[in-house]
């Protein structure tokens, strides 16, 4: 029986979603009913992130995480360490703090800011970017973490007057309204079609239920997945 775009991917009806985080997928429980929990500062207390970090990347360097960068341990200010990244093809070496997100990290350290931060809790989606290939939440994640890795943000797809076919493909069929979702989604559907150059629209629906959008109803963005689908097709059959 066909499906009504109410029926696609709500979080409160549908199976818990999968998140991808820097070391591959994993489930995380989320309670639909429970109360919202207040928005924590951007600057949150060392431990609390890195009670995060563990939480959503168990392989991370235990010893990096456990040290005291705290100024009371200290009696300086917080040590930084020296990264150094591949984003969007182009090298970077960095001085970042321990602490550093790298969504804080690609928008503010790189000013790269078509990664957008939404929850800042890995549930959203929309700071998704690809690393080492894999769909990750930039916010859930350290900038250290990142070191020596290769990461691919919105900015790599194309640009306005030359659109790759996922981009031109959401833009024909509609695929967002207020646009605050797309860079995430845009980075998600690219790691799908990767691994699937021709998925169906159940698949394409499995694969949505990793982020989050308030506006679209979720349709015409599958929509967009399966014209972009058709537009790489054409491309193929040119060449």
């Amino acid at each position: 029986m066909a499906r009504s775009p109410v029926d696609l991917p709500r979080m409160q009806d549908q199976a818990r979603p999968r998140v991808t985080v820097a070391h591959g997928p994993s489930l995380v429980p989320l309670d639909a009913e429970a109360a919202p929990k207040p928005r924590k500062p951007l600057l949150m207390r060392q431990y609390d992130l890195i009670d995060r970090v563990k939480q959503y990347n168990p392989a991370a360097n235990e010893d990096l995480l456990n040290r005291d960068f705290s100024e009371q341990a200290t009696g300086k200010a917080m040590d930084t360490l020296q990264i150094n990244v591949t984003v969007n093809g182009r090298a970077y070496q960095r001085r970042v703090e321990p602490r550093l997100l790298l969504s804080d990290f690609i928008r503010h350290e790189i000013g790269l800011t078509g990664t957008h931060v939404g929850c800042e809790s890995g549930v959203c989606g929309a700071c998704t970017v690809l690393l080492d290939g894999l769909a990750t939440r930039a916010c859930c994640m350290l900038a250290v973490q990142a070191d020596g890795r290769r990461i691919e943000t919105v900015e790599s797809l194309g640009r306005a007057n030359n659109l790759n076919p996922l981009q031109r493909a959401f833009w024909e069929m509609h695929g967002l309204q207020c646009g605050y979702c797309t860079p995430g989604m845009l980075m998600l559907m690219t790691e799908l079609l990767r691994e699937n150059p021709h998925p169906d629209r159940e698949t394409i629906r499995l694969r949505l239920n990793d982020n989050i959008c308030r506006c679209t109803g979720y349709e015409d963005i599958v929509n967009s997945v399966v014209r972009a689908v058709e537009l790489m097709r054409g491309e193929t059959a040119v060449r």
